[in-house]
């Protein structure tokens, strides 16, 4: 979960961070949770939409259905769109740029 939140050890601390995580020694608990408090309201954001950008991985049997195949080539296709275009909104917004594109990025999806 820490690696979806992009958090990254502190130097000196990197080299055993998995094992002192995993012991829960003081050294490595405590910076990890002033980072996690500190930046609570973005990091439940980002938790939450990880969920929903995570690829799904589907057996073979599974995709033998017709239905079941286009549904998780549309969410495959959704999901790499996402991925190639994370700051869409972003620029939308910061650049004012709302009067201008009168598509949503979810009517942008579809299109493709």
């Amino acid at each position: 979960m820490l690696r979806v939140l992009k958090y990254k050890p502190p130097v000196d601390i990197a080299e055993g961070f998995r094992q002192g995580l995993l012991e829960g020694h003081k050294a490595v608990v405590y910076p990890v949770l002033e980072w996690l408090l500190k930046r609570m309201p973005d990091l439940k954001k980002r938790a939450y939409l990880a969920k929903f950008l995570v690829k799904v991985e589907v057996r073979n049997d599974f995709l033998a259905d017709p239905e079941v195949a286009e549904l998780y080539e549309q969410v495959r296709h959704k999901l790499q769109f996402s991925i190639c275009f994370p700051n869409l909104k972003y620029l939308i917004q910061n650049l004012n740029l709302k009067d201008t594109i009168c598509l949503t990025s979810f009517e942008i999806w579809c299109q493709i």
